[in-house]
């Protein structure tokens, strides 16, 4: 299934360079320890679907300790390729959006096969029960993908609108300071809004040419 698509086969390829970076060496594996006291990395299998959730349990519940980890290891190695490669996945993974809103997607979807897989493989399990508890598990992912592909929609859009710096967000405020005054406390929302966009956006609005707008 993460295989289906590029994005669920990034999302588990990051997965598995974590444990491969740290668990390929002692060393490394000590700093690892060091920040991490919790669940430990484990390696993905192709054949167990077990080690998919528990691999990234591990990340889902740990995922500050880790970036910890990764910017110590960046800044005591002496291999360029190492630092490179623990900064790759601190920067492009770790502290990107896409990255920890696939993990929660995941470990949710997972957390469910995980569950239904081990019930299948009880001994004295009754056909009709484990066909009940497929068509549980189908129904599942279709809710699933209504509820949830909608309100990542939402979250994409509010991530795109979040400036990368708070001196946009605090310049705007300022502007709305100068315009609604106690002399202005009665003027609406709409009015507001309309003011603050020509004042915060003064220099595209005095390249306008009003008389083709009028």
């Amino acid at each position: 299934m993460a295989n289906c698509c590029s994005k669920g086969s990034n999302f588990f390829g990051v997965i598995q360079r974590l444990y491969t970076l740290f668990s390929s060496s002692t060393q490394r594996w000590e700093i690892l320890k060091k920040f991490v006291n919790g669940l430990t990395l484990k390696p993905l299998c192709a054949t167990r679907w077990e080690s998919h959730i528990e691999s990234v349990r591990a990340v889902r519940f740990q995922t500050s300790k880790l970036r910890d980890a990764l910017v110590h290891l960046s800044n005591v190695t002496q291999d360029s390729m190492i630092r490179c490669a623990a900064r790759s996945l601190v920067e492009n993974e770790i502290e990107s959006f896409e990255f920890l809103f696939s993990m929660c997607i995941w470990f949710n979807l997972l957390n469910i096969i995980n569950a239904v897989n081990k019930f299948l493989q009880l001994e004295d399990i009754d056909i009709d029960i484990a066909l009940s508890r497929l068509e549980e598990l189908i129904n599942f992912f279709k809710e699933f993908r209504q509820i949830n592909y909608p309100n990542a929609w939402i979250a994409y859009r509010i991530v795109v609108t979040i400036p990368v710096t708070v001196v946009e967000a605090e310049r705007t405020f300022s502007r709305l300071k100068l315009i609604k005054t106690y002399l202005r406390s009665s003027m609406s929302q709409d009015k507001l809004n309309g003011l603050a966009l020509l004042s915060i956006e003064s220099e595209l609005t005095s390249s306008l040419d009003y008389s083709k707008i009028i």
